[in-house]
Parts: structure tokens; sequence; C-alpha cells
């Protein structure tokens, strides 16, 4: 099985990733879905970013498809 890093794969991932971040501020959960070519039935590694480095939250299987989906509950005063 290959293990993907959103952040070394697809470069357009923080600005998602960090556009979902503000996006919560909103809400008390956060989103972020999505969909691979040629990854089917791989991991996506979800990571974030803390000062000059990242910190690993999760890891997502992605589908036969190729489609993943990570939702997370936001802390009150965490916008990250």
């Amino acid at each position: 099985m290959k293990n993907f890093s959103l952040f070394k794969t697809f470069p357009w991932a923080i600005s998602v990733i960090f556009s979902a971040g503000v996006l919560s501020s909103c809400c008390s959960n956060a989103v972020i879905d999505g969909s691979l070519a040629d990854a089917p039935s791989s991991q996506v590694v979800v990571k974030l970013l803390d000062v000059n480095r990242f910190d690993v939250l999760d890891t997502v299987s992605v589908d036969a498809d190729g489609r993943f989906a990570y939702k997370m509950h936001i802390e009150k005063g965490q916008p990250e």
C-alpha cells in the first residue's frame, strides 16, 4: 500500500488545509475531503503546521475510487 503525504505530493494541499482552518473558525468542525488520481486504496497523512514544523494529526485511508474525507473537532479559540 502506498503512503502519500499531501504536502509532498500536492503543493496546493497546504492552501486547501489552510482554507479549511479559516472556514472552521465559523463552526466547531473542519472537514477536508477530496480525491486522488492514480492513488486508489492508499493513505493520506494529515499534518498540522506548528510554527516551523509539521505535526502528524492522522492518517486517512483512500477508497478504491481515490476518495478520502477527514473531519475533526476544533476547540474554541484554536483557529488552526
